[in-house]
């Protein structure tokens, strides 16, 4: 019987992925075409800022979409890995607890050992630092994306933020893969992250700054 320590965590895992493969199957079907149909008159052909000139309030939320949604897959990702690193917790303090009985070990582990300490071992550690390291991330990719959609281009924002995505998906493997490639595994996810967020945020910067650029 599954208990509910498991059940809980593992159908709140499996909904907010089924809620992020829902964003991308949305993204794909519409394409965002519809977004930038209605483009003020002599705009750059790859600038297509949220706010220009004479934008109405549902021009922007027509236009916005595809950055909501990559917004909304990123939040369900995150939720994701908080419900992933509940299960791993419960998982590993229920094989722990059932080797203490076998081998008759007055020493019990506790939960708290589990979850807060380092009983855990390695995945737990990758649980914990998958969701800790999204959450560290989290604040300049979502900046940088609005920012780079509303004064920029909101399709290149969009792009950027699905593959952001990506490579935060990665993350936890790479992590566990870290033992075995001395370190090197990680920067399969964190690198391209990085660039992603730096392709956001220096273009607003520069632009901010009055420097011309052709992207």
């Amino acid at each position: 019987m599954v208990s509910v320590m498991v059940l809980l965590p593992l159908s709140g895992c499996v909904s907010m992925f089924a809620l992020m493969g829902l964003c991308f199957a949305v993204a794909i079907k519409d394409q965002h075409v519809n977004s930038f149909a209605n483009l003020p008159a002599g705009a750059h052909k790859l600038a297509f800022p949220l706010v220009a000139q004479d934008t109405t309030i549902p021009d922007m939320g027509a236009r916005a979409a595809p950055v909501i949604i990559v917004t909304s897959a990123f939040i369900s990702l995150l939720y994701v890995f908080y419900y992933a690193q509940s299960l791993t917790v419960n998982l590993t303090f229920a094989r722990l607890r059932k080797q203490n009985l076998q081998s008759k070990d007055k020493q019990r582990v506790k939960l708290d050992d589990v979850k807060y300490g380092t009983a855990g071992g390695r995945n737990v550690l990758a649980a914990k630092r998958t969701v800790g390291n999204t959450l560290e991330q989290a604040i300049p990719f979502l900046a940088s994306l609005w920012m780079h959609a509303v004064f920029l281009n909101v399709r290149r924002a969009t792009f950027i933020g699905w593959i952001y995505i990506a490579t935060r998906l990665i993350y936890p493997l790479v992590f566990v893969l870290n033992v075995k490639t001395g370190g090197a595994a990680i920067f399969a996810s964190t690198l391209p992250g990085y660039a992603c967020v730096l392709a956001l945020l220096a273009p607003v910067l520069l632009d901010a700054a009055d420097v011309s650029i052709d992207l």
